[in-house]
Protein backbone atom coordinates (compact mmCIF):
# COMPACT_ATOMS: atom_id res chain seq x y z
CA UNK A 1 0.00 0.00 0.00
CA UNK A 2 1.67 3.40 -1.08
CA UNK A 3 1.28 6.42 1.14
CA UNK A 4 -0.93 8.47 -0.38
CA UNK A 5 -3.45 5.39 0.29
CA UNK A 6 -2.35 5.24 3.72
CA UNK A 7 -2.92 8.80 4.51
CA UNK A 8 -6.18 8.88 3.08
CA UNK A 9 -7.42 5.77 5.42
CA UNK A 10 -6.09 7.42 8.20
CA UNK A 11 -7.53 10.71 7.72
CA UNK A 12 -11.04 9.13 7.43
CA UNK A 13 -10.36 7.02 10.21
CA UNK A 14 -9.37 9.62 12.33
CA UNK A 15 -12.54 11.64 11.42
CA UNK A 16 -14.63 8.59 12.21
CA UNK A 17 -12.66 8.61 15.27
CA UNK A 18 -14.16 4.74 16.27
CA UNK A 19 -13.34 1.52 14.69
CA UNK A 20 -16.51 -0.93 15.36
CA UNK A 21 -14.94 -4.37 14.72
CA UNK A 22 -17.50 -6.45 16.53
CA UNK A 23 -20.38 -6.75 18.23
CA UNK A 24 -19.63 -7.28 22.31
CA UNK A 25 -22.56 -10.08 22.46
CA UNK A 26 -20.87 -11.92 19.47
CA UNK A 27 -17.81 -12.75 21.57
CA UNK A 28 -17.30 -15.94 23.37
CA UNK A 29 -16.76 -15.34 27.32
CA UNK A 30 -13.32 -16.28 26.59
CA UNK A 31 -12.94 -13.68 23.99
CA UNK A 32 -13.95 -11.10 26.40
CA UNK A 33 -11.67 -11.68 28.87
CA UNK A 34 -8.70 -11.36 26.46
CA UNK A 35 -9.95 -8.12 24.68
CA UNK A 36 -10.89 -5.22 26.41
CA UNK A 37 -12.39 -3.14 23.95
CA UNK A 38 -13.81 -4.07 20.29
CA UNK A 39 -15.23 -0.52 20.25
CA UNK A 40 -12.85 1.92 21.36
CA UNK A 41 -11.36 5.50 19.74
CA UNK A 42 -7.76 5.44 18.01
CA UNK A 43 -5.72 8.42 18.14
CA UNK A 44 -3.97 9.37 14.42
CA UNK A 45 -0.37 7.95 15.55
CA UNK A 46 -2.41 4.84 16.22
CA UNK A 47 -3.97 4.27 13.54
CA UNK A 48 -0.90 5.18 11.48
CA UNK A 49 0.72 2.37 13.72
CA UNK A 50 -2.01 0.10 13.16
CA UNK A 51 -2.12 0.33 8.98
CA UNK A 52 2.08 -0.59 9.13
CA UNK A 53 1.34 -4.19 8.37
CA UNK A 54 5.41 -5.31 8.74
CA UNK A 55 4.14 -4.52 12.76
CA UNK A 56 1.60 -8.05 12.21
CA UNK A 57 4.81 -10.46 11.70
CA UNK A 58 5.71 -12.84 14.30
CA UNK A 59 4.54 -15.28 16.59
CA UNK A 60 0.68 -15.42 17.89
CA UNK A 61 -1.03 -17.62 20.20
CA UNK A 62 -4.63 -18.33 19.70
CA UNK A 63 -6.14 -17.81 23.11
CA UNK A 64 -9.77 -17.67 23.04
CA UNK A 65 -12.58 -18.92 20.30
CA UNK A 66 -14.39 -15.47 18.72
CA UNK A 67 -17.41 -17.37 17.39
CA UNK A 68 -18.17 -20.28 14.94
CA UNK A 69 -19.24 -19.90 11.43
CA UNK A 70 -23.81 -20.03 11.42
CA UNK A 71 -22.75 -23.89 9.52
CA UNK A 72 -19.47 -25.48 11.26
CA UNK A 73 -18.28 -28.38 9.90
CA UNK A 74 -19.23 -31.50 11.67
CA UNK A 75 -16.26 -32.71 12.77
CA UNK A 76 -15.22 -29.12 13.81
CA UNK A 77 -14.60 -29.23 17.65
CA UNK A 78 -13.42 -25.75 18.71
CA UNK A 79 -11.22 -26.99 21.66
CA UNK A 80 -8.87 -28.73 19.18
CA UNK A 81 -7.67 -25.03 18.07
CA UNK A 82 -6.93 -23.45 21.08
CA UNK A 83 -3.39 -23.24 22.63
CA UNK A 84 -2.09 -23.30 18.88
CA UNK A 85 0.51 -21.19 17.60
CA UNK A 86 0.31 -18.87 14.56
CA UNK A 87 3.64 -17.80 12.80
CA UNK A 88 3.26 -14.43 10.40
CA UNK A 89 5.92 -14.29 8.02
CA UNK A 90 6.83 -11.68 4.58
CA UNK A 91 5.36 -14.38 2.73
CA UNK A 92 3.72 -17.08 4.74
CA UNK A 93 2.08 -18.01 7.38
CA UNK A 94 3.15 -21.11 9.86
CA UNK A 95 0.47 -22.92 12.30
CA UNK A 96 1.28 -25.55 15.05
CA UNK A 97 -1.68 -27.42 13.72
CA UNK A 98 -4.08 -27.34 10.86
CA UNK A 99 -7.35 -29.34 10.26
CA UNK A 100 -8.94 -31.82 12.78
CA UNK A 101 -8.55 -35.04 12.68
CA UNK A 102 -6.18 -35.10 9.99
CA UNK A 103 -3.66 -33.05 10.09
CA UNK A 104 -2.38 -31.93 13.50
CA UNK A 105 1.45 -31.45 13.32
CA UNK A 106 2.87 -28.27 12.17
CA UNK A 107 2.28 -26.38 8.72
CA UNK A 108 3.35 -23.51 6.36
CA UNK A 109 1.21 -21.75 3.26
CA UNK A 110 3.62 -19.61 1.13
CA UNK A 111 2.39 -16.98 -1.16
CA UNK A 112 3.94 -14.53 -3.68
CA UNK A 113 3.00 -11.18 -1.28
CA UNK A 114 0.33 -10.17 1.39
CA UNK A 115 -1.03 -6.50 1.46
CA UNK A 116 -3.41 -4.73 4.13
CA UNK A 117 -6.73 -3.97 2.66
CA UNK A 118 -9.56 -1.78 4.75
CA UNK A 119 -13.27 -2.93 3.79
CA UNK A 120 -16.29 -5.03 5.64
CA UNK A 121 -17.99 -8.36 4.62
CA UNK A 122 -19.35 -6.31 1.35
CA UNK A 123 -15.55 -5.56 -0.03
CA UNK A 124 -14.67 -7.23 -2.98
CA UNK A 125 -11.69 -9.30 -1.88
CA UNK A 126 -13.83 -10.82 0.86
CA UNK A 127 -17.33 -10.98 -1.83
CA UNK A 128 -14.44 -12.92 -3.82
CA UNK A 129 -11.94 -14.83 -1.88
CA UNK A 130 -12.91 -14.74 1.80
CA UNK A 131 -15.71 -16.08 3.83
CA UNK A 132 -18.20 -13.10 3.30
CA UNK A 133 -21.43 -14.77 5.04
CA UNK A 134 -19.44 -15.90 7.76
CA UNK A 135 -18.13 -12.34 8.64
CA UNK A 136 -20.83 -10.95 7.91
CA UNK A 137 -22.28 -13.37 10.52
CA UNK A 138 -20.19 -11.77 13.38
CA UNK A 139 -18.81 -8.24 12.33
CA UNK A 140 -22.27 -7.34 10.64
CA UNK A 141 -21.64 -4.22 8.40
CA UNK A 142 -18.63 -3.15 10.58
CA UNK A 143 -15.70 -2.37 9.13
CA UNK A 144 -11.80 -3.18 9.78
CA UNK A 145 -8.90 -3.44 8.52
CA UNK A 146 -7.65 -6.80 7.10
CA UNK A 147 -3.98 -8.61 6.26
CA UNK A 148 -4.28 -10.18 3.12
CA UNK A 149 -2.24 -13.88 1.67
CA UNK A 150 -2.28 -14.42 -2.05
CA UNK A 151 -0.38 -16.88 -4.42
CA UNK A 152 -0.50 -15.83 -7.90
CA UNK A 153 -0.36 -19.38 -9.56
CA UNK A 154 -2.66 -21.25 -7.98
CA UNK A 155 -5.17 -18.34 -6.89
CA UNK A 156 -4.78 -19.65 -2.97
CA UNK A 157 -5.56 -16.89 -0.28
CA UNK A 158 -5.75 -16.50 3.15
CA UNK A 159 -6.48 -13.42 5.78
CA UNK A 160 -6.10 -12.13 8.96
CA UNK A 161 -8.35 -9.49 10.76
CA UNK A 162 -6.79 -6.79 12.67
CA UNK A 163 -8.61 -5.77 16.03
CA UNK A 164 -6.14 -3.71 17.38
CA UNK A 165 -1.84 -4.09 17.35
CA UNK A 166 -2.37 -6.73 20.27
CA UNK A 167 -4.90 -8.63 18.91
CA UNK A 168 -5.59 -10.41 15.51
CA UNK A 169 -8.61 -12.74 14.69
CA UNK A 170 -7.51 -15.97 12.59
CA UNK A 171 -10.25 -18.35 10.67
CA UNK A 172 -9.78 -22.09 10.96
CA UNK A 173 -12.51 -24.75 9.84
CA UNK A 174 -15.39 -23.73 11.56
CA UNK A 175 -14.82 -20.27 13.51
CA UNK A 176 -12.78 -17.23 14.04
CA UNK A 177 -10.43 -17.61 17.13
CA UNK A 178 -8.48 -14.32 19.06
CA UNK A 179 -4.77 -14.51 18.91
CA UNK A 180 -2.55 -12.42 21.16
CA UNK A 181 1.21 -11.70 20.64
CA UNK A 182 4.17 -13.38 21.86
CA UNK A 183 5.95 -11.89 24.87
CA UNK A 184 9.30 -11.53 26.05
CA UNK A 185 9.56 -12.84 30.05
CA UNK A 186 11.08 -10.83 32.63
CA UNK A 187 14.32 -12.25 33.66
CA UNK A 188 14.12 -10.56 37.21
CA UNK A 189 11.23 -13.11 38.09
CA UNK A 190 12.28 -15.53 40.56
CA UNK A 191 11.05 -18.09 43.36
CA UNK A 192 9.13 -14.98 45.34
CA UNK A 193 7.35 -14.36 42.47
CA UNK A 194 5.50 -16.70 41.81
CA UNK A 195 3.40 -16.92 45.33
CA UNK A 196 0.05 -16.14 45.46
CA UNK A 197 -3.08 -16.61 44.19
CA UNK A 198 -3.26 -17.53 39.84
CA UNK A 199 -6.58 -18.17 37.78
CA UNK A 200 -6.19 -19.94 34.86
CA UNK A 201 -6.46 -17.42 31.75
CA UNK A 202 -6.24 -19.38 28.70
CA UNK A 203 -4.70 -22.77 27.50
CA UNK A 204 -0.71 -22.06 25.97
CA UNK A 205 -0.19 -25.72 24.56
CA UNK A 206 -1.10 -28.74 24.11
CA UNK A 207 0.84 -31.57 25.08
CA UNK A 208 1.99 -33.21 21.99
CA UNK A 209 0.24 -36.64 23.05
CA UNK A 210 -2.85 -34.84 22.80
CA UNK A 211 -5.07 -36.11 19.58
CA UNK A 212 -8.61 -35.61 21.14
CA UNK A 213 -11.33 -36.60 23.62
CA UNK A 214 -13.22 -39.16 23.61
CA UNK A 215 -16.34 -37.61 23.24
CA UNK A 216 -15.86 -36.49 20.11
CA UNK A 217 -13.36 -39.23 18.40
CA UNK A 218 -16.79 -40.84 18.94
CA UNK A 219 -19.02 -38.50 17.15
CA UNK A 220 -17.03 -38.79 14.34
CA UNK A 221 -16.29 -42.27 14.18
CA UNK A 222 -19.06 -43.51 11.88
CA UNK A 223 -17.70 -40.76 9.32
CA UNK A 224 -13.92 -41.10 9.95
CA UNK A 225 -14.26 -45.04 11.06
CA UNK A 226 -10.36 -45.95 10.07
CA UNK A 227 -8.98 -42.16 11.46
CA UNK A 228 -10.38 -42.04 14.60
CA UNK A 229 -9.00 -45.85 15.11
CA UNK A 230 -5.62 -44.60 15.34
CA UNK A 231 -6.36 -41.27 17.33
CA UNK A 232 -5.66 -41.96 21.47
CA UNK A 233 -8.29 -40.46 22.81
CA UNK A 234 -8.48 -38.60 26.41
CA UNK A 235 -10.56 -36.92 28.92
CA UNK A 236 -8.77 -33.73 29.01
CA UNK A 237 -10.66 -30.64 27.61
CA UNK A 238 -8.67 -27.65 28.19
CA UNK A 239 -11.81 -25.19 28.25
CA UNK A 240 -12.50 -27.60 31.54
CA UNK A 241 -10.14 -25.54 33.51
CA UNK A 242 -10.13 -21.97 32.56
CA UNK A 243 -11.54 -19.93 35.26
CA UNK A 244 -9.90 -22.24 38.30
CA UNK A 245 -7.55 -21.11 40.73
CA UNK A 246 -3.90 -21.87 41.26
CA UNK A 247 -2.59 -21.49 44.65
CA UNK A 248 1.38 -21.50 45.40
CA UNK A 249 2.89 -20.81 48.66
CA UNK A 250 6.15 -21.92 50.09
CA UNK A 251 4.24 -25.36 51.37
CA UNK A 252 2.02 -26.36 49.31
CA UNK A 253 0.37 -26.03 45.55
CA UNK A 254 -3.08 -26.39 45.29
CA UNK A 255 -4.55 -26.81 41.14
CA UNK A 256 -8.38 -26.44 41.13
CA UNK A 257 -9.10 -29.57 43.97
CA UNK A 258 -5.26 -30.91 43.74
CA UNK A 259 -3.69 -30.33 46.61
CA UNK A 260 0.60 -31.20 46.30
CA UNK A 261 2.93 -30.77 49.37
CA UNK A 262 6.02 -29.11 48.82
CA UNK A 263 9.43 -30.40 49.63
CA UNK A 264 11.85 -27.90 48.16
CA UNK A 265 12.13 -25.54 45.18
CA UNK A 266 15.02 -25.46 42.48
CA UNK A 267 15.96 -22.81 39.77
CA UNK A 268 17.60 -23.46 36.10
CA UNK A 269 17.84 -21.37 32.99
CA UNK A 270 17.58 -23.26 30.12
CA UNK A 271 16.85 -23.24 26.32
CA UNK A 272 13.80 -22.70 25.56
CA UNK A 273 13.88 -25.19 22.67
CA UNK A 274 15.09 -27.70 24.32
CA UNK A 275 12.19 -27.36 27.21
CA UNK A 276 9.96 -27.81 25.03
CA UNK A 277 11.15 -30.83 23.48
CA UNK A 278 11.71 -32.63 26.70
CA UNK A 279 8.52 -32.26 28.42
CA UNK A 280 6.58 -32.23 24.81
CA UNK A 281 5.11 -28.36 24.48
CA UNK A 282 3.63 -29.54 20.90
CA UNK A 283 2.54 -25.94 19.92
CA UNK A 284 5.23 -24.03 22.04
CA UNK A 285 5.42 -21.40 24.70
CA UNK A 286 3.81 -18.15 23.86
CA UNK A 287 7.40 -16.61 24.76
CA UNK A 288 10.27 -15.48 22.59
CA UNK A 289 13.41 -15.71 24.99
CA UNK A 290 15.79 -18.53 23.52
CA UNK A 291 16.91 -19.15 27.30
CA UNK A 292 13.96 -19.13 30.09
CA UNK A 293 14.40 -19.73 33.70
CA UNK A 294 12.41 -22.84 35.12
CA UNK A 295 11.30 -22.68 38.71
CA UNK A 296 10.95 -26.60 39.92
CA UNK A 297 8.57 -27.02 42.30
CA UNK A 298 9.38 -30.45 43.96
CA UNK A 299 6.61 -32.28 46.06
CA UNK A 300 6.68 -34.87 48.34
CA UNK A 301 4.12 -37.15 46.01
CA UNK A 302 7.39 -37.33 43.84
CA UNK A 303 5.34 -34.66 41.45
CA UNK A 304 7.64 -32.18 39.48
CA UNK A 305 5.87 -29.32 38.59
CA UNK A 306 7.72 -26.94 36.64
CA UNK A 307 6.84 -23.25 36.36
CA UNK A 308 7.96 -20.68 33.54
CA UNK A 309 7.55 -17.15 35.10
CA UNK A 310 7.00 -14.80 31.98
CA UNK A 311 6.29 -11.06 34.17
CA UNK A 312 4.70 -10.38 37.27
CA UNK A 313 1.26 -10.61 36.16
CA UNK A 314 1.85 -14.25 34.42
CA UNK A 315 3.27 -17.82 34.68
CA UNK A 316 3.10 -20.49 32.57
CA UNK A 317 2.92 -24.38 34.40
CA UNK A 318 1.63 -27.93 32.83
CA UNK A 319 -2.55 -29.22 33.94
CA UNK A 320 -2.76 -32.75 32.65
CA UNK A 321 -2.33 -32.64 28.69
CA UNK A 322 -1.93 -28.99 28.60
CA UNK A 323 0.37 -25.99 29.22
CA UNK A 324 -1.99 -23.15 30.41
CA UNK A 325 -0.99 -19.19 30.75
CA UNK A 326 -2.20 -17.83 34.32
CA UNK A 327 -2.82 -14.90 35.22
CA UNK A 328 -2.25 -12.96 39.02
CA UNK A 329 -5.66 -12.02 40.48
Amino acid sequence: MNKKWMAIIVVLLGLIGIIYIAKDSSFSEGAKQHKSQILRVWSSEELEKLMQIDWYEGKWKVTALIDTYYKARTDFYPQHYLGRTVIIGDDTIETSTWYWPFELDWRIERYDYKKLLFGNYDSPWIRQHGNWLHIYQIWEDKTFPFIVFESEEDFYTNYVIILDQHHLAYKWMGGYYLLEPFAWCDADMGKDDIFGEWEIAFLDSYHSDYEGGFEEIEETRTTYHEKMDELNGSDFYAQDWLGDTVSITEDKVIIGENYYSIIGFREEIVSREVFEEEWCIHDGLSIYDENIKVIYIECEDSTVIPVVPVNEERVIIPIELGWFMLESD
